[in-house]
């Protein structure tokens, strides 16, 4: 019996002209209490609830989207709990000291080679840090250096060290596009360009795939020709692709004078997705490079101390590019994203140098 059915069996006159079902009581009458235990257990079994299952496995079953979704998420989240409890080696013993002291040892045998008072540098100018330290200590004893105020090794990374500094701005400059490419511009497909749906998803999409798949080969390349290239060369074609899109899909569409009206929305959109291609597949080229080309400047027993303020100036960037919205408020979006182009300009030619 369907719950339409019950109600009517339970309240309903009993003249209603079609029903063929049980005899209906007069409205006001009162069930007697197996009838309506019976009903009240006819419409639970229509209305089950989507909680309260016996066990997970059974939600899922079900196809109870929420609960196989929160199913799901836990399992992941306890199995990488286990995993980081149980599989994970501590590597601040056995390596970094390790490490450290191979340095020490290669740096003093290479001073004995070129002589007293010579200082060793890495290439590119760049003098070792390690270069006027002791010799080599024992693997099990902390060196001098991790005796350092944390303020200390953040003033160093981040202003002392012209290096690490100009590392940490190209961060920023990094997911301060990603902010932008992310955030701005596609609110400005929305509601600036007049895009439908479809259309800004596939531009995400471009952008972010790229992104992701490009970090495979940049990472590799580094290891072979440098760390300056794929930086040098993301900024480049983070700026390209900026000015790609604000001269190809703004200015109401000034760009395509000489195209028919009717095409003209399909080229933006061309240029939008092209843009977004350039800055994906750019921002791909230094995500890994950055963080490898860190941890290349500083010392191995503050590494993940240097790396920690190298991630928080990268990812302030990403408030930053959402703030360049006041920007595009004030003025136009196209001026706000050819600004951030300029900026990249100038932080991939200072990083030229």
């Amino acid at each position: 019996m369907k719950l339409w059915d019950m109600q009517r069996a339970l309240y309903l006159p009993r003249c209603m002209d079609g029903w063929s079902g049980p005899p209906l009581r007069a409205r006001g009458a009162t069930p007697p209490p197996c009838e309506v235990k019976r009903a009240r257990t006819q419409i639970a079994a229509v209305y089950k609830p989507t909680t309260g299952y016996k066990n997970a496995w059974t939600a899922v079953a079900a196809r109870d989207t929420q609960a196989a979704v929160l199913f799901y998420v836990g399992s992941m989240m306890v199995a990488g709990l286990g995993i980081s409890m149980f599989a994970l080696r501590e590597t601040l013993q056995s390596h970094v000291y390790q490490e450290t002291a191979v340095q020490y040892k290669e740096i003093e045998l290479s001073q004995n080679n070129i002589g007293d008072g010579e200082e060793l540098c890495m290439g590119d100018g760049v003098s070792n840090p390690l270069s006027s330290a002791a010799p080599a200590e024992p693997s099990n004893q902390a060196p001098s250096i991790r005796n350092s105020e944390f303020m200390d090794i953040f003033w160093e990374v981040s202003y002392r060290n012209t290096s690490t500094l100009v590392l940490c701005v190209a961060g920023f400059c990094t997911n301060f596009v990603t902010g932008l490419a992310l955030g701005l511009i596609s609110s400005w497909a929305r509601d600036g360009l007049h895009m439908p749906s479809d259309e800004r998803n596939f531009y995400s999409a471009c952008y972010s795939f790229l992104k992701g798949m490009t970090q495979f080969a940049s990472g590799h390349a580094s290891d072979k020709i440098g760390r300056k290239g794929p930086i040098v060369g993301g900024l480049l074609g983070s700026a390209v692709g900026l000015l790609t899109i604000v001269f190809g899909a703004g200015f109401e569409g000034g760009a395509q004078m000489h195209v028919a009206p009717e095409n003209v929305d399909t080229l933006r959109f061309g240029y939008l997705v092209l843009g977004g291609c350039l800055i994906g597949g750019s921002q791909g080229l230094m995500y890994p490079v950055l963080a490898a080309a860190i941890s290349d400047q500083v010392d191995p027993t503050v590494r993940a101390s240097s790396i920690g303020i190298f991630r928080f100036w990268r990812d302030l960037g990403y408030a930053a590019g959402a703030l360049i919205a006041v920007v595009a408020d004030i003025a136009t979006p196209e001026i706000a994203v050819f600004g951030t182009a300029l900026v990249a300009l100038v932080e991939d030619h200072w990083l030229g140098y």
